[in-house]
């Protein structure tokens, strides 16, 4: 027979409480789940709240402003049919409807001779529009779904229902539509939002609605940082006999006398004026420390959430851009990159499309090279390329072609192997 024994890690000391129940104020703490946001709430937040909105909407920006690169698409009609599809303003608005509200629906129309209801055919003539519907319009419920456990798409979504502002609702066939969903959630909680993912906002509503709140106090301290008191004898009894109009009329010319000779005239026996000044001593690193808190929430550097330059020596901010420009490469990639290769695919592939062979998507550089640094560049790819030629290990036409040789210059180099000499010199054989 086994003997099991508990063991839970961590520190108590008696005699200080630490860690002792009922003690030590920390054993009191436990997670609470949140408290979930309604959709008047979320739009609220997106709307009404200008912090709110920018965590929620700078990722989707950005991830859309570089916007995408199609090689193989030398003419660029497959670009021009994207552009007149308005894709780029659709998938920002899909990421930033999965960003505020857990989710939103691409519904793309195509010319099939079919119904919107009805299975995508074999072929098409034509992509004539795309239209992206947030969470709120499509609510999903278990009749949406492949209940079918012989089906391969069983537990999948069969169709989509959507409720738009204007018109009648319709079904939408999953042929013909792509989810972009926001951060996953148990199933268990999934309902909450009616099948979708989660709200950003949801985990740290409160945490924004405390910074906004120490920068609306900061401002009321701002408002009061001077206050002038005025000191009347007898002023109990005057205001007991009613006598308040004289005593505000007293005030107002005090005030005046003030701004127009920029001294206030008192009784020397009977009245007192002073100002007291608050101090605002510290207040800055509070606010300071609270953007770091709330930044490092929305996963944000300072600079680009607030508009505030790095702080510190040498501080550049640089390291924080790039790491959340890979942050949002990622969401390209997990939340955007289906969508765009399928609308592209519909669109290449239509009866009135450029039908390209081989051609291949991808998302340009977020992070962007100045012009010194473009320059600096090329100028050590330069010296690189006179090195490898100086040795023999590059000619210049494999040089020329490397860097100029494609749409436009590139620091990968390509070596034609076939002609690569690989005879060993004279007394070297085996």
């Amino acid at each position: 027979m086994s003997i099991r024994e508990q063991v839970a890690d961590g520190w108590a000391n008696l005699l200080s409480g630490l860690g002792v129940k009922g003690r030590d104020k920390y054993t009191a703490a436990h997670p609470v789940g949140p408290d979930y946001l309604s959709d008047e709430q979320l739009s609220n937040i997106y709307v009404g709240d200008g912090l709110g909105r920018k965590i929620i909407r700078n990722p989707s920006e950005d991830a859309t402003r570089e916007w995408i690169e199609i090689t193989g698409d030398d003419e660029g009609d497959l670009s021009r049919y994207l552009n007149e599809l308005k894709v780029k303003g659709a998938m920002r608005d899909a990421m930033n409807w999965a960003r505020a509200y857990g989710g939103a629906l691409v519904v793309i129309g195509v010319d099939d001779g079919r119904e919107i209801h009805e299975p995508m055919a074999a072929s098409w003539r034509s992509v004539n529009w795309v239209r992206v519907f947030d969470r709120r319009r499509v609510p999903i419920s278990p009749s949406n779904y492949d209940l079918d456990i012989n089906s391969a798409r069983y537990g999948e979504i069969e169709h989509y229902t959507v409720y738009p502002l204007t018109g009648h609702s319709f079904n939408v066939h999953h042929t013909r539509a792509v989810q972009v969903v926001g951060d996953k959630l148990p199933d268990d909680l999934e309902q909450q939002y009616k099948g979708w993912g989660q709200p950003v906002m949801l985990s740290m509503w409160r945490d924004v609605a405390a910074v906004v709140g120490s920068f609306q106090a900061a401002t009321n301290i701002m408002q009061e940082l001077i206050v002038g008191k005025y000191k009347f004898v007898g002023l109990a009894e005057k205001l007991a006999a009613g006598e308040e109009k004289a005593i505000q009329r007293r005030i107002d010319i005090i005030a005046a006398s003030k701004s127009i000779a920029n001294a206030v005239m008192l009784d020397a026996e009977l009245e007192d004026y002073q100002r007291d000044s608050a101090s605002v001593a510290g207040l800055a690193d509070i606010l300071d420390r609270q953007m770091m808190f709330i930044a490092g929430l929305a996963e944000q550097p300072v600079s680009i959430l607030f508009g505030r330059s790095a702080a510190g020596m040498n501080a550049t901010g640089e390291n924080d851009v790039r790491e959340y420009y890979d942050k949002v490469a990622s969401e390209q990639e997990e939340r955007l990159r289906e969508p765009i290769e399928g609308i592209a695919y519909l669109c290449n592939e239509a009866a009135d499309g450029p039908n390209l062979g081989d051609y291949a998507i991808e998302f340009k550089p977020l992070w962007q090279m100045s012009d010194k640094e473009t320059v600096d560049m090329r100028k050590t790819q330069s010296d690189t390329d006179r090195a490898y030629w100086e040795m023999g290990v590059l000619d210049v036409q494999e040089i020329r072609d490397s860097r100029f040789g494609k749409d436009k210059y590139s620091i990968e180099t390509e070596i034609d192997t076939e002609q690569i000499d690989i005879t060993p010199p004279e007394g070297e054989e085996d």
